[in-house]
């Protein structure tokens, strides 16, 4: 996969959504206990073997090194279908997803009993963000637990076009984009996955591959040029790292990154490297309807312009395996590792 190789070329940087299980080697799973579920259960399986593990904790150390994001995307991926899941969780139970998971991550070689194990460098203070899996769950039960674990953002609510991120009961809310695709004249959550699925209900059709990449760069493109010439709020894009229907997504993202990361008044960027401090700049108004105006580097934002005001769109298909960390002009690219999206006054991509 090139996708590191471009951004070290672009100067970017991705955020990562880590799914806690995939520190425990399967052996160990029994270590999980999922919210209602029995223990050793999980919708994406774990870690696989004690070297699979090995190489997740080196990915995971040279992703911090080249200056990526980590945040959290929880452990067992319980969705609709495999309830109770996130639609179903009180906030004690948000509360046990977090606590695993940062005891996995500080605790990795004895929870799997490894006593020649490499030292995993992301850190519980590291993690400051988190998408929900499948993008379910009840905010006023999750955000309280994200709160009390030092969490500063959530970028699991979907939008109807492209907003500025939103402060929400002291949680910034990213925005998950409703888009146009171009070839569809539709809107669709600006997700790989969501574009596989309304493509062709997620069928594999390797043959199909330049035909998706084409769509999708183009809807790339699309929200790119919407971002920049309209209200450049943060523009949120996720993708995983499957090579779905003949690898038809990863090279859309990555020549989209090639493409924009160069470009004047655009930055691709982590939350942690620039919205963490621009943000401090943004009033802090709570509603939700990306009307918010920002002081960011001297200019005003904006409005929003979408003619067309439709209701948030959900997660419109099953759970998937491994989704990865969000992109900001910013873009902002995330993936469970995912992308992140988000364009200001200097475009900033967050990845």
């Amino acid at each position: 996969m090139s996708f590191s190789a471009t951004a070290k070329k672009v100067n970017a940087q991705f955020t990562g959504f880590l799914t806690g299980l995939y520190l425990l080697d399967d052996a160990h799973k029994s270590a999980y206990t999922g919210p209602g579920h029995a223990a050793g259960k999980s919708s994406v399986g774990f870690g696989g073997t004690k070297e699979n593990v090995y190489q997740m904790i080196e990915d995971l150390n040279n992703a911090k090194a080249a200056g990526h994001e980590i945040g959290t995307h929880f452990n067992g991926h319980f969705c609709a279908g495999n309830e109770p899941g996130g639609n179903q969780w009180d906030t004690a139970a948000w509360n046990s997803e977090l606590d695993q998971f940062f005891g996995f991550l500080t605790n990795y070689a004895q929870v799997n009993g490894y006593t020649d194990a490499p030292k995993l460098t992301v850190t519980p203070a590291d993690i400051q963000g988190e998408r929900t899996p499948c993008l379910e769950g009840d905010s006023d039960q999750y955000f309280p637990a994200l709160l009390s674990h030092g969490l500063r953002y959530d970028t699991s609510k979907t939008s109807n076009g492209i907003q500025w991120p939103t402060l929400i009961n002291g949680v910034w809310e990213f925005w998950m984009p409703s888009v146009t695709v171009p070839a569809l004249g539709t809107k669709v959550i600006a997700m790989d996955y969501n574009f596989w699925y309304k493509f062709n209900k997620a069928k594999d059709e390797p043959a199909r591959a330049p035909e998706f990449t084409k769509k999708v760069l183009d809807t790339y493109q699309s929200m790119y040029a919407a971002a920049l010439n309209g209200n450049r709020a943060p523009l949120v894009i996720g993708n995983h790292f499957n090579n779905w229907s003949g690898n038809a997504f990863n090279p859309a993202i990555d020549a989209f990154m090639a493409d924009v990361c160069t470009k004047p008044e655009t930055v691709c960027t982590t939350r942690l490297h620039k919205a963490r401090d621009r943000l401090h700049d943004v009033p802090k108004r709570p509603e939700v309807d990306g009307r918010a105006r920002s002081r960011h580097l001297g200019r005003t934002a904006r409005p929003a312009r979408d003619p067309q005001l439709t209701p948030p769109i959900r997660h419109e298909v099953p759970p998937i395996r491994r989704e990865v960390p969000p992109i900001r002009h910013e873009l902002t690219f995330a993936s469970p590792l995912a992308w992140r999206f988000s364009a200001s006054r200097a475009t900033e991509v967050r990845l």
